[in-house]
Formats: structure tokens, sequence, C-alpha cells
């Protein structure tokens, strides 16, 4: 008893349209393709270019004692100008190093409500911005993230908390508000509103991100809007509902996202996606690209940090490392990948 699967050379092979999951054969490459029913050709997952490098991804070492807190989801690595910042919860702490991580200071940022924390956190255009719930429609803005540095600006003239913050080319920046209100600026400092007619329908956004050549924003639920240029939106269906998304890369020709869900979701345009599934991840906190690789991040159903890493963006290997503490964030500095936990940074060790 045996399966036969479509078989021939490899131009062959780059004419097959076949149905999800499906196999075919590559004679020439001596290699098995892997077909989703939407990619001509497939996808190669075994033979010379489904070959991953052998980076030690899994070996980290802790960097000093790092900044020590309850750390929760929201708390964000954040790399520019040669500083890394992180931040406390429920205490308007900010953590700033100059070294990579080696060593910390820790000072009081500009105030948000004591029972929240920076929700909308990003380096673009030179600058560091920061805003949070309690806010009342300001970011504040440095060069540098070092004490006693940061401006506030006021963002429109409507609206609540900063939720969300993302950037395009040169710094252009989006921020949503709570309260659903959404403007955009190419200088961080006028800011000018997208009309409700534009606007992305889901007001609030649980997931604000630019990926190659698209904004991207998402809600808990099932829509995901899409733009090319801040100002007008189409928004899509995902196949699942009840996902919050809170993450997303652009890898191997194909907008990936995830979130608080098992399921993440591509899509080769931003219109129509594909769900996925992720070894026995049960939530995907963290997508990045490294070294051509794509990496996630996430727990599985007891909480305990799960890790993969593809060459194509649906074909995983699992990793196993290491680290103390509860994980909260990555982030690549250079040629290397830096990860937050609740006891302190630790760096990929190689």
């Amino acid at each position: 008893m045996y399966t036969k699967f479509p078989y021939g050379t490899s131009a062959e092979n780059d004419q097959l349209l076949l149905p999800n999951g499906m196999l075919s054969v590559d004679v020439e490459r001596k290699a098995i393709r892997l077909h989703d029913g939407v990619t001509q050709g497939g996808f190669e997952m075994v033979g010379e270019q489904a070959y991953i490098p052998a980076i030690p991804f899994e070996t980290y070492r802790k960097i000093g004692d790092g900044p020590q807190e309850s750390y929760n989801a929201w708390n964000t690595l954040v790399y520019g100008n040669g500083s890394l910042l992180t931040f406390g919860v429920n205490n308007n702490q900010i953590h700033r190093s100059t070294d990579n991580g080696a060593t910390w200071t820790t000072y009081t940022g500009p105030s948000v409500n004591q029972s929240q924390r920076y929700t909308a956190v990003i380096f673009a255009g030179g600058y560091f911005y920061i805003g949070g719930s309690g806010t009342n429609r300001t970011l504040w803005r440095s060069s540098t993230g070092a004490e006693n540095t940061w401006t506030a600006i006021t963002v429109g003239d409507s609206g609540t908390n900063p939720l969300a913050i993302t950037a395009g080319p040169g710094g252009a920046l989006l921020v949503n508000l709570n309260g659903g209100e959404w403007y955009w600026s190419n200088n961080g400092t006028s800011w000018n509103l997208i009309p409700e007619s534009s606007k992305p329908t889901n007001a609030n956004t649980s997931g604000l991100m630019y990926l190659n050549d698209l904004y991207i924003a998402t809600q808990t639920g099932d829509k995901i809007a899409v733009s090319n240029n801040r100002t007008t939106w189409v928004t899509y269906p995902l196949p699942n509902k009840n996902n919050t998304i809170i993450t997303g890369v652009y890898f191997n020709g194909m907008y990936i996202v995830g979130g608080y869900l098992p399921n993440y979701y591509t899509s080769t345009t931003g219109g129509s996606w594909a769900t996925r599934s992720l070894l026995d991840f049960s939530m995907v906190f963290k997508l990045i690209v490294s070294d051509s690789t794509m990496l996630a991040f996430g727990r599985d159903g007891g909480g305990t940090l799960k890790a993969a890493r593809s060459n194509n963006g649906f074909g995983w290997v699992s990793l196993d490392i290491q680290v103390e503490g509860v994980f909260q964030d990555i982030i690549v500095i250079g040629s290397k990948i830096y990860l937050l936990s609740s006891t302190g940074i630790y760096v990929e060790n190689w």
C-alpha cells in the first residue's frame, strides 16, 4: 500500500497548482514540494531551498540583572539612536540601556493612568514616541529616551488615549485613539484626522503595523483593514473569529499576522487570508525575521514559552529556548536577538 504523488522536472513542478496539503516531487532537485491551493509551484519542504541555517537561536545568556518587574504583554522592547527602552507596569517606569542591555537606568516617565501603562510605543523618524491610558490625546517624544527629554505632543482635536501607533517609510506616523479617531502625521507634530467615511471600520484596533507596503489594522474579532496610504482603507474578513492580532511580519512574499489564538494568518496581497497552525502553540505573541529566517514566540496551554523557526512561513521547526521567568518581547538589534522576560534581558549567545 503506497501513495503516488505528482512528479516531474523543476519546470513541470513550477506549473503545478495543487489542493492545499498536496505534495509533489521534483525529480531534478530531488525535492518535495508542499502545495496550498493558491501558490503556483508550491513551496519546497525537502531539498536545497528547504535548508534552514544551523544558527543556535536556542542559546541565550542573561545580560546582568536587567530591568526586573512583574511584566505583562504590554511591556515592549524598543530600540533607536543607541538606546534600548522597556517599560514598567502600573508605575510609569522607563528602563533605558545604552549598551544593548548590559547596564540599565530606571526613571519615572511621563504620567499615564496609574492602573494602566504605555500602550502606544514606537521609534520612528529619529524619535521615540510613547502614549497610554489617561494621556488625553497626548504622545510624548524623545530622540534619546533619556530622563527629562520627553516633549508632549497633542494629537488632533478629538479622542482620548492613544491605543496604538505605527510608522511607514520616512517616519510616516499613524495613531489610533480610544474612541475610534484615527490621525496621521509626517512630522510627529502636526496631525490630520482621517474622515469617518475613510477610516478603518474597526474603530479601536488591537494591532497596528506597517508591513512591506501596507498599513494593517486589526481588532478582536474577524476583521482586518489594510491601506497603502493611511487615508483610504479596505476591510477584509479573517477566517476565524475572536482572535486578537498583535504581531506581524512580511516574509517570503507573504503578510503574516498572529495573536491570542493558536492559528495565524497569511496573505500574499493583504486581502484574502488563509488560516495556518503553529505546532503546539496556544498563543502567538511575537513574529520576527532574522538572517532570512522567520521566528515565532508564544506560549502553550500551560503558559510555557514556545519558540519555532521557519524558512518559508508555514513549515516550522520547534526550538528549545531556556530562559528564566515569563517571556514578554523580543527584538533584533543588528545581528543579535534580544529577549525580554520577567527576570531581565537575554541575548542570543553566538
